[in-house]
C-alpha cells in the first residue's frame, strides 16, 4: 500500500466512523421537525401537529438510514480495494 492510498483508507476509514456514530445517535429515535426558536433555541414541533405527515417522515426516515447503510458499505468496499 502506498502512501497516497494509506492516507486515503485513513480518510475513509473516519467518514465511515463519523458515520456510525450518527446511525447509532439515531438509533431507537424518529425523523422530526424542528425550528429555530431565536439564536439557539431548536424547537421541536409538537406530536399533534406532525400527525398528518407522519408516515412521510417515517418514509424519508427509512431512506435516509438506509442510505448510511449504504454508503458505510461503500466506503468499506472502497477500503478493501485499496
Amino acid at each position: 500500500m502506498t502512501q497516497e492510498q494509506y492516507k486515503k483508507a485513513i480518510e475513509l476509514n473516519e467518514r465511515i466512523s463519523e458515520l456510525e456514530e450518527a446511525e447509532k445517535s439515531l438509533k431507537g429515535s424518529n425523523l422530526w421537525y424542528a425550528y429555530k426558536n431565536g439564536l439557539c433555541n431548536w424547537k421541536t414541533l409538537a406530536e399533534w401537529y406532525i400527525h398528518p405527515i407522519k408516515n412521510i417522515l417515517d418514509k424519508h426516515d427509512k431512506l435516509i438510514r438506509q442510505e448510511i447503510n449504504d454508503e458505510i458499505k461503500k466506503l468499506k468496499s472502497e477500503i478493501e480495494t485499496l
